[in-house]
């Protein structure tokens, strides 16, 4: 019961921010900000909503220290459902997309850094709370780390230290049974 525009190209980021919507409907990017998706009635709600689990609230403050200096904030998602995580653009900043362009043609200045909104629901976020938990920060660093990166590549980025990236997967792959 949700009409959307689903825009793929990238310079679509620019046309939904300067556009005024169509039919009386503002034009509003899932990808930009607090998402409002929750106050869009549902045609089959549940009757109770769970709370978040603690484990994943010390997740979330675990992550906002580790990479404050490459994540604006990290957020509770509301919007995923399959992904373990995503960055979007912060309320005020430009929409990732529309960055990007600017970025290459040279105005870096005004591109901010992400937020990183995880999915308190999937396997992946469950499991690295619960070992937050159990071992500690030490133990789930390198995994919290794989978490931002896979979200820059699940947006079409580099992940930020490719190096190192390959090297926490490398040992992450390695201590699978």
């Amino acid at each position: 019961g949700v009409e959307v525009l689903l825009l793929d190209d990238s310079v679509d980021a620019f046309w939904v921010t300067s556009a005024l919507g169509f039919e009386g409907k503002p034009f509003k990017s899932v990808t930009q900000g607090l998402s409002d998706i929750d106050a869009i009635p549902l045609i089959e709600k549940s009757e109770a909503e769970p709370t978040t689990p603690p484990d994943v609230d010390a997740l979330v403050k675990a992550l906002k220290e580790l990479l404050a200096e490459s994540i604006e904030d990290v957020r509770i998602s509301t919007r995923l459902t399959e992904s373990a995580a995503c960055l979007i653009a912060s309320d005020q900043g430009l929409d990732r997309q529309l960055a990007k362009i600017l970025s290459e043609h040279g105005q870096a200045d005004l591109i901010r850094k992400p937020i990183l909104e995880i999915n308190p629901k999937h396997a992946a976020i469950q499991r690295l709370a619960s070992l937050l938990r159990e071992k500690g920060q030490d133990v789930a660093q390198d995994r919290m780390h794989l978490l931002v990166d896979l979200a820059r590549v699940a947006d079409g980025e580099l992940p930020q230290e490719p190096a190192i990236f390959t090297k926490r997967l490398a040992k992450l792959m390695a201590e699978v049974s």
